[in-house]
């Protein structure tokens, strides 16, 4: 298939989850041309994930390129706050959400560290279909063996990618503070951090996504990374978008310092915009600024309720 779409991803650079103003609808066949009849959607609010940092500290030094990994199960495909189709339930597949970016580390004044598109190969964006959810512990079945590539595309060098990581305390405690410590003695920094970016979409498969014209545009709105995780499991390994576990995390005893990987909790979400304009990236940042504190509580007291 010719080029579908491109996806455009904003994640708010401190705490939050920035709301899209304008949000287009998109039908989604949660089965993938099964039983259940195609949803009108304009979010895809994804569970907190992993992304790794590949050979980046604290203590790296600008000018390294690098790779990050990212692996999260959907939550539910939603139209305003209404769930259309919950991630695996009701008949629903399991939908993944896969990616590599190519990265450079272009400045770190030892308390933030900010990023750019990079040189590496590794420039991925996959969402995969299948019977289970992936295993953020393990890593496990991300994706699994039957899953279906239901779209895929890759990252756009433009004035829209970047990302930031501020480590507000060298010493946060256990890296993983999610309901049981499955990380033992392992340490970790704490801190926030964001990232922005687009996708050039060079698959979709129309069994689940039979509206998406070619040419059209999917804007995408993510929100945090943080450290510690205290609202995923911090994962063992993550995926190369092909082979589940295909890259061990390697964090040391202590994340974010000893290395020689940065393992961080990635939330995010993402709305459509079938018809947007690149916004200025001036105006782009003022925009998630303005809106991070509402769509940040407004998600957290939303998942706090369905508890």
């Amino acid at each position: 298939m010719s080029k579908a779409a491109v996806i455009a991803v904003t994640l708010a650079t401190a705490l939050g989850s920035a709301t899209v103003a304008r949000a287009d609808t998109i039908s989604f066949d949660p089965d993938g041309g099964g039983a259940l009849a195609p949803v009108t959607i304009d979010l895809f609010d994804v569970a907190p994930g992993n992304s790794l940092t590949l050979n980046v500290t604290g203590l790296t030094q600008p000018g390294t390129q690098t790779t990050v990994l990212f692996q999260a199960n959907l939550t539910a495909a939603q139209l305003g706050e209404d769930i259309q189709a919950a991630n695996n339930v009701g008949g629903a597949d399991a939908f993944k959400f896969l990616a590599e970016l190519p990265v450079e580390l272009i400045a770190n004044n030892g308390t933030t560290l900010q990023f750019d598109f990079g040189t590496a190969d590794a420039n991925n964006f996959w969402i995969y279909a299948g019977a289970d959810p992936g295993n953020n512990l393990t890593g496990a079945g991300f994706p699994a063996e039957g899953d279906t590539l239901i779209l895929q595309g890759t990252w756009i060098n433009d004035s829209l990618f970047g990302a930031s990581f501020t480590v507000s305390d060298p010493n946060g405690g256990n890296l993983d503070q999610f309901g049981t410590n499955d990380w033992g003695a392992v340490q970790t920094v704490q801190g926030d951090g964001g990232f922005s970016g687009r996708i050039d979409i060079s698959f979709a498969n129309a069994l689940y996504f039979p509206t998406l014209a070619a040419g059209s545009t999917i804007f995408v709105a993510t929100s945090q990374q943080h450290l510690p995780y205290n609202q995923a499991n911090p994962s063992r390994c993550l995926t190369d978008g092909t082979t589940a576990c295909a890259v061990a995390s390697n964090v040391g005893a202590h994340n974010g310092l000893t290395g020689p990987n940065t393992l961080l909790q990635t939330d995010a979400s993402f709305s459509f915009d079938t018809a947007a304009a690149v916004p200025e990236p001036t105006m782009m940042v003022l925009f998630g600024m303005g809106l991070l504190g509402a769509g940040y509580a407004s998600r957290r007291q939303k998942r706090s309720g369905a508890r």
